[in-house]
């Protein structure tokens, strides 16, 4: 592949992911790999082929991991070395996490070059209402749920109804926690999660989930992501999938994009309402805010607070482009334009929608 399209720096090949869900080989391959996947074999099969990897192409980056789920971040699904091998490498212990991150941080020094730069993982959400929200239950406890579900990828004040909750027994906060079995065990790792779902994308509530996650792993800075639920592939995705994507990537239908560079925006409540904001590096005029107002039946009179760096002089922004998809249209629209007064747009959210602000001065 590097003999045919050159290397990553030039325009070749820029990921290389390291197989897929290993800890379930002894179901999903039972013919070639019967027997139970063990921390060893996969610290030296990583090693092996990741080894190869970066001496033919240095530019290139290596995925590894890709663990299925909860129980294959905890043990790799009970692996049978599992306590020997954590013993070796961390007197202290851990879960398969962070013995799969000490393990390629002693690689990088025998090798003297990271083979590792991403560490990949699965989240197919457990969260249940009245059923789990990746089924196709549109009973409202499960919607209530879908809605809130993606507050497990970060938020330490929310728990949500799942057996991963009832076994953590705290709020699980997936990203941050990720995020510290890196800093702890071979920082410099990036985040990939590349695959995810949740569910019912042909129903708003599917879609505001979706654009939920993608405000998430903007702000939370996830390297990659991959979305793996109906259409990914194909290019048929499910419509409100879709619009969700287009809220963020195409807005206008012209190319434009939510920005690139996050800023802080916190909504007055978390159950209600999510609020994700960004400057842009290509577009210093420009502030792009998306508020998903997450209620059944109630429309929400908002009112957004624009707080310029340094408390520079009121009046930066003027006014703001919207954009919205809803139950009603399962696209994304224009709307009406909205005046920015001393830096605040007032503005009618309809019930379960995803609103796009696209400031400029």
């Amino acid at each position: 592949m590097v003999q045919k399209l050159g290397k990553a720096s030039d325009g070749g090949i820029k990921f290389y992911a390291l197989d897929n869900e290993p800890a379930l080989w002894p179901s999903t391959h039972p013919r070639i790999h019967p027997q139970k996947t063990t921390y060893a074999e996969m610290a030296s099969r990583t090693i092996a082929t990741a080894a190869q990897i970066t001496k033919i192409d240095p530019t290139a980056m290596v995925v590894g991991a890709t663990m299925f789920g909860w129980s294959e971040y905890m043990s790799l699904n009970d692996a049978p070395d599992a306590k020997a091998e954590t013993a070796k490498l961390l007197p202290g212990g851990g879960t398969y996490v962070d013995f799969f991150l000490a393990a390629m941080k002693r690689a990088e020094s025998e090798q003297h070059r990271r083979l590792v730069h991403l560490l990949d993982f699965h989240w197919y959400p457990e969260a249940r209402g009245a059923k789990r929200i990746t089924d196709k239950d549109l009973s409202a406890k499960t919607v209530a749920a879908r809605l809130q579900a993606p507050r497990s990828l970060w938020d330490p004040g929310y728990s949500e109804k799942s057996w991963v909750a009832a076994t953590w027994g705290k709020p699980i906060r997936l990203l941050p926690w990720l995020k510290e079995r890196v800093a702890a065990n071979y920082p410099g790792t990036e985040l990939a999660m590349t695959e995810y779902n949740y569910g019912v994308g042909d129903h708003i509530s599917g879609g505001l989930a979706q654009a939920d996650v993608l405000g998430i792993l903007g702000r939370e800075g996830v390297y990659l992501a991959t979305y793996w639920g109906d259409g990914a592939g194909n290019g048929a995705l499910p419509v409100y999938v879709k619009a969700a994507f287009q809220l963020f990537r195409n807005y206008d239908g012209n190319g434009g994009a939510y920005g690139d560079t996050a800023v802080v925006a916190t909504p007055a409540d978390q159950d209600k309402a999510s609020v994700f904001a960004a400057i842009d590096s290509k577009r210093t005029d420009q502030l792009t805010v998306i508020v998903i107002n997450k209620d059944l039946r109630a429309a929400f009179n908002a009112k957004i607070e624009i707080t310029p760096p340094g408390n520079r002089k009121k009046g930066v922004f003027t006014q703001a482009q919207v954009f919205s998809f809803d139950g009603s249209a399962a696209s994304v629209r224009a709307l009406p334009a909205a005046t920015i007064t001393d830096n605040q747009i007032a503005y009618r959210l309809p019930p379960l929608s995803a609103t796009l602000f696209v400031c400029r001065r």
